[in-house]
């Protein structure tokens, strides 16, 4: 048998006659206790705690009156069903614009372009969605799901499959245009998605895993979201709406069943949830350009930006980091930024007049002003502010 587990030893009994005394560390501390808590009441002299009209009046944000939450609801009376049939009825409606976007690559490597530049590595998709735009069969999806393909196709809730030519594609944003001729599909209007922010609700439709026509909801995350990997060229919207491999060009649509947002790119996995849409203002943009001509031209000057540093300001006699530091020039001896005199060094503070807010806003600013004419930059350097006179080119 094994031997049973012994118990602990009981505390030994005070022994009669000893008392226990604090030592002197011990009297000291409590002293201090004590005399803190009686500072702490004599500075006080209300103890009672302050009444929810004095902190009205103490606390500015106390004072701001926010509405009842049910006086922002629609009129009385809507239910969940209401509310639950007309999502179903939104998506029901956009969803005959959205069509499925395949690509058939045959081993054909994607072309060398700046869409890794600024997106990183995007999933690998030869099926992604799209959504028709006008009554001409123009079709915008997500370059990405068409880069290097031989042949695209489209199909839409009717089942049919249609052969898609390439119109025009932007790396920079990763949109492309497709036609299709006799294609008999309404188009969907775009939206505002400057009137986005966070919380609105939003409905996402596409081909995830090559499931048609599949629908999520959810709302706007954040409505101004910094690119993903410092794109001068768009924010994005941030949305917790599903969006997966597949779902890359259909569109994000706002409570109206207009879009606003076409789905780009998904974080990595670690990030699950989380997803990204280009916004609808930016797109129309490139969507005109691509209509008009196929390509996207923006402004160059030739110059490679950074950050102004605290140290950078400081050799250059800023009072301040601001502006956008040249941190390198174009080789090219006929590049826009070595023709006026740009040096490495350089702080670029002022473009045509506008104050320069950082390299990605520089950048914005060359792609929007009109090329082959003159702009006027003012740099400084080494303490000194110089106005210099630019042309500038077409982006290679």
């Amino acid at each position: 048998m094994s031997a049973p587990a012994s118990r602990p030893a009981a505390p030994s009994p005070r022994q009669p006659g000893r008392t226990l005394r604090p030592n002197r560390a011990e009297i000291v501390a409590g002293l201090s206790i004590l005399i803190a808590l009686l500072s702490l009441m004599w500075s006080r002299p209300s103890a009672a705690l302050p009444t929810v009209e004095q902190s009205r009046r103490e606390s500015p944000v106390a004072n701001v009156d926010l509405p009842p939450f049910s006086t922002r609801l629609p009129a009385e009376g809507i239910t969940l069903d209401d509310i639950s049939t007309a999502s179903a009825e939104l998506a029901s409606q956009a969803a005959r614009s959205v069509v499925r976007v395949e690509s058939g690559l045959k081993g054909r490597s994607a072309p060398s372009d700046d869409l890794e530049l600024y997106f990183g590595s995007l999933p690998s998709e030869t099926v992604g969605a799209g959504f028709v735009v006008d009554s001409q069969g123009h079709v915008l999806t997500n370059y990405h799901v068409i880069r290097g393909a031989e042949m695209v196709t489209i199909r839409g809730v009717d089942h049919q499959t249609h052969p898609a030519q390439v119109v025009g594609h932007d790396p920079l944003t990763d949109l492309a245009l497709l036609h299709v001729a006799d294609l008999n599909l309404p188009a969907l209007g775009l939206g505002d998605s400057r009137r986005m922010s966070a919380g609105h609700l939003v409905w996402a439709i596409g081909s995830p895993f090559g499931l048609d026509q599949s629908v999520s909801m959810g709302i706007i995350s954040s409505a101004n979201r910094p690119t993903l990997l410092d794109s001068p060229f768009q924010d994005f919207l941030q949305t917790d709406a599903a969006i997966n491999p597949g779902s890359s060009g259909g569109p994000l649509l706002d409570a109206r069943g207009k879009v606003v947002g076409i789905n780009t790119a998904t974080s990595d996995s670690s990030n699950s949830g989380i997803s990204f849409a280009l916004p609808s203002h930016a797109a129309k943009q490139v969507l005109d350009q691509l209509l008009e001509r196929g390509t996207v031209p923006r402004g160059w000057i030739g110059v490679q930006l950074g950050v102004v540093s605290p140290a950078r300001a400081a050799m250059a006699g800023l009072p301040h980091p601001s502006g956008a530091y040249v941190e390198s020039l174009n080789s090219d001896a006929t590049a826009p930024a070595r023709q006026a005199g740009v040096q490495v060094a350089d702080i670029c503070t002022v473009f045509q007049g506008q104050p320069v807010t950082g390299p990605v806003g520089l950048v914005r600013q060359i792609a929007g002003h009109a090329i082959g004419t003159v702009a006027k930059l003012t740099v400084v350097r080494n303490g000194r502010t110089i106005d210099l006179t630019v042309m500038v080119g077409l982006r290679p």
